[in-house]
This record gives C-alpha cells, structure tokens and sequence, in this order.
C-alpha cells in the first residue's frame, strides 16, 4: 500500500488527506433535526479520544451523565460515535425492544482483521452468530444444567478443602476450581496435572480480547490503514503484539478441543458440551464449519466462564467479611430448612429465599462485568430526541444501573433483604436486569454460571465461618480497602486476608473425608451434632 502511495504526487495526497479531513468535520457538524446525545466537547479530528477512560470506565461514564443530566451520552472517536447508555430503562428501551438495530458488535480491526477471533461475544449478528447462540441453547439452557452436576459437585467439594487447608491461597483456590468446573462442563477433563496447559492459555485469551475491544485502545481501530504501515514505524508497536496474541488464541482454542477430540477416538470421554455437540454432527473429523462453531464457542466458554464465576466468589468471600450479620443470617437459613444432616442442593434453591436473595445482592452490589461488551447499531435511530447514528458503538453501564437510586434503594448498602420485599415493586433481578449484558447478546451461559455459583455460596455458608484475620495482637484487620475493585474489564477485588473455621465438628470431618477419599459425585451427608 505504501509503494503506491509514495508514487503519488504531493499535491494529491495532501489533497486526499485535506478532504479526509473535511469529511470528519462535515460528518460530525452536518445539519440534522435532532442533535446527538450530550458529552464532553469533542477536539478537531481526535474527538473525545483523548477522554474515553482506560480504566474504571464505568465510574467515568456514570459521571458523564450526572455531568449532563442525561442517562445517555456521547462521545466521538476520530468521527466515530460512542454512546453510552446508564439506565435500565434506556437499555431495554434500545438494546431489547430494537435488538434488531442493536445486536451487532462494532467491528474492531485489531481482534477481527489482526487476531482474526471470532468468539461468541465478539462475533458479528448474523448467521455465524445464530450457530453459536443454538449451539448454546441446546447444552446450556436451564433444563440442561443438570447434566452438569458431576462437575459443579467436584468444584465445590474441591474449593472447600482447599480453604480449609489453606484460606490464604483463597484466590488460587478459587481460580482453579472454576476453572476445573468449566473444563468438566465444556470438555469432560479434569485439570489435574494440566492447569497451566490450559488456564494460562485461557487466561492469556480472556486478556487478549478484552484489550482488543476496549474502545480507544488500539488506534489502527480509528486509522485502519495504520494495519499496513511497516513495523518499524513509530506507534505500531500493535503489529508484534497482535502477532504474538493471535498464536495464543489459536492454541487456546485447539489445544483442549483436540484433546477432548482424542479422548473421545479411545472411548474415555466424559459428558461435556464439546463431545455432546460432537455427537450432534456425527462426530465427523472433518473441519468444516459446525467444527469450527463447536470449537469457537468451546473456547469462548471455558475462558469467559472460568473469568466471572472466579471474580464473584472473590467477592463473596469479601462480603462474608464486612457483612457478618449477612452471614449469620443465610446460615440460620440453612440450618432451618436443611439441617445439618447434609449438603445443599440445587433443589433446595427456592426454599432457601435469604441464600438466593444473598446471591442476587452479590450480582448487583459487585458488579463484575461492570460495561457490558459493545453494541453496534446497523441503521439510524432516535431516542428521547437524540440522534443516534449506524455504526455507533453503544455500551450499557451495568454498574452505572445496579446502583440507580431510583431502581434500588440506598443502592451502596448491601443489603440481600431487598430482593425479599413482600409489597410494592419488587427490585430488578440482576441475573436478567444488567449484570449479564442485554437483549439478544445476553449471556448465554448465564443460568450455568448462577447454579454453580449458588451451590458454592451454600455450601461454604453450610460448613465454615469466615471470619477476619486477627493480627498478634488480637485485633481484626480492616479489609474494607479491598472494596475498591483493581482496574480491568472483569471487576475484582485485590487480595484480602480472612480466616475459616469449621462451623461444626461434623463439617470438620465432612472436609477430612472430601480430602481423604476425593470428592463424591453426590452430597454427602454430615453426622447430626
């Protein structure tokens, strides 16, 4: 590209840049009937690329708007329009009652030209789309959360011994088991002996993508042509990370399918989304398309899982902390309706409201997904006398409407008893108000993700008091700093130090026989006290 263009003749180029130009400026302050949403002031040419946040977006977007006294704003990119929206009611208005103009993804240069991913989040709406949403549908709709117990029991029993042994290692214990539990679910393996030849690949893929569609981050996304500069061009440093990634990606991807792909030729695959939905196509060795599909929303799977159900029990185990009263009152729960003669269940979930209540505030309070991923408008639209244009990215800030005043009240208090209201309006379940995404691209894995994480709340509330670590001098240490979520796409809390102590005699043995004969596919029960 550069050959010819250094063929041209001066006065051309200078043209075509002056009427590059032009056209960024006509674009933006051409006549319309209706004007864009509020924002900050946009600078010549760069817009407000200057002012998209880099991180803790989310804080920065819900200040845009009290700024503005609008629950949508605007902001433009090199004549490229972002719009957030920071209410539910615009979000259901725009991402779900005109899903059909709202449900594509922007088109990012970096994570489809360079990476050439095509994950379930990040695929464009369309037909390839439709294969991984029915994909889905069929393995992981709530009727099918069932076939998944063996490992969702495995976690569980896993991540209880783990803090018994050795609470200080809570993250590690925390990261592994959900990362086992979406390895069982997606390719019938275990971790043992494996976890870095899978997670950390995982791990690298999550955050390959998550860097590739943050708005603002790559400038070849605003230049495009920036793709084809040599690399030794000052700012497209961009050109050796996006060669190392997409390698990373790529074996993220093939690396587990193919060994679930082997398991399966020797007969010793175990149940999981990938050997069922082999299954569906006649197991063929084929690459084709649905081989592909299959592979793709595997890997998108087992990372994106792995990512949210790790980060909410983080936070769980912070609430556990700084709300005893909170605790206290699920474990009353438990031990009213269930006893002590056994585990919870799944089939305990709606008669244990305050434990279900408790998982709902969790959602809420710590948003993980705090912006959702980018919507991508395909036509014009207006909303409340704001012109929208196509091809704007739109985000929904699902923090920004967890902590609406006028949709829960005192919306920083954690408060579980909300969700438990028995007159008037009863507050947004976040499980399908926000904390998975909207409309059409909600998560489809999102009933998955809630069932684990309930039978991993209960069954800690079941068995351990968590407790804050006293120092030498027998004072509880302050964790309350650990409420501020460190900087990244999934919000998370640093490291926070608790202590765990068996609530029972019989839960302490409970533990001992999960560590001495492996955990049990079943809900073992405890010895009555």
């Amino acid at each position: 590209m550069l050959a010819w263009m250094q063929e041209l003749p001066v006065p051309i180029i200078a043209f075509a840049g002056i009427s590059l130009l032009w056209g960024l400026w006509y674009s933006y302050n051409r006549p319309r009937k209706f004007p864009y949403p509020p924002g900050p002031n946009p600078l010549l040419i760069v817009g407000n690329w200057f002012d998209l946040p880099k991180d803790r977006d989310y804080e920065a977007y819900a200040q845009w708007g009290r700024d503005q006294g609008s629950d949508i704003v605007h902001a433009r990119s090199f004549g490229h329009s972002v719009v957030v929206l920071n209410s539910y009611k615009a979000a259901t208005e725009l991402l779900e009652k005109r899903s059909s103009i709202y449900s594509d993804r922007p088109h990012f240069v970096m994570l489809h030209e360079m990476l050439e991913y095509f994950g379930t989040g990040s695929h464009p709406y369309g037909n390839g789309w439709r294969k991984h949403r029915k994909a889905y549908r069929r393995h992981m709709d709530p009727g099918a959360i069932t076939k998944y117990c063996y490992p969702q029991m495995v976690a569980t029993q896993k991540l209880l011994t783990g803090l018994l042994d050795s609470p200080q290692d809570y993250i590690n214990h925390i990261r592994y088991v959900t990362s086992e539990l979406m390895m069982g679910i997606t390719y019938g393996m275990e971790l043992q002996g494996n976890f870095e030849k899978y997670v950390a690949l995982s791990m690298d893929q999550t955050k390959i993508f998550l860097t590739a569609v943050r708005p603002g981050q790559f400038l070849v996304d605003s230049i495009p042509w920036l793709k084809y500069a040599p690399s030794w061009v000052p700012g497209t440093g961009f050109k050796a990370w996006a060669k190392e990634s997409k390698e990373r990606i790529k074996m993220a991807k093939s690396l587990p399918f193919n060994d679930t792909k082997k398991l399966l030729a020797s007969g010793n695959a175990r149940p999981s989304f990938v050997l069922d939905s082999l299954h569906d196509i006649g197991n063929t060795d084929e690459i084709n398309e649905d081989v592909r599909v299959i592979k793709d929303v595997a890997g998108s799977t087992f990372s994106a899982g792995a990512d949210t159900t790790t980060a909410t029990l983080e936070w769980f185990f912070l609430a556990l902390v700084l709300y005893p009263g909170v605790q206290k009152k699920a474990q009353e729960e438990i031990d009213k309706v269930i006893g002590q003669g056994r585990l919870p269940q799944f089939e305990d979930r709606p008669d244990l409201p305050y434990v279900d209540a408790f998982v709902k505030e969790l959602y809420r309070y710590f948003v993980v997904t705090p912006v959702a991923l980018p919507h991508y408008t395909t036509e014009d639209d207006i909303y409340e006398g704001y012109y929208i244009p196509a091809k704007s990215t739109v985000l929904g800030n699902s923090w920004a409407m967890m902590h609406d005043p006028e949709e829960y009240s005192e919306p920083f208090k954690f408060q579980p008893e909300r969700f438990l209201l028995k007159e008037g309006k009863p507050p947004r379940d976040p499980l399908i108000g926000g904390a998975f995404g909207f409309g059409r691209r909600i998560c489809p894995g999102r009933h998955l993700a809630d069932a684990s994480i309930f039978l991993m709340v209960a069954s800690v509330l079941a068995l351990f008091n968590i407790t804050p670590r006293q120092d030498e001098k027998g004072d509880e240490t302050d964790v309350s700093y650990a409420l501020k979520a460190l900087p990244g796409f999934f919000c998370r809390p640093p490291f926070f130090p608790f202590e765990v102590k068996p609530r029972s005699g019989s839960a302490l043995s409970l533990v001992q026989e999960f560590i001495s004969d492996g955990p049990t596919q079943s809900s073992p029960s405890l010895n009555p006290l």
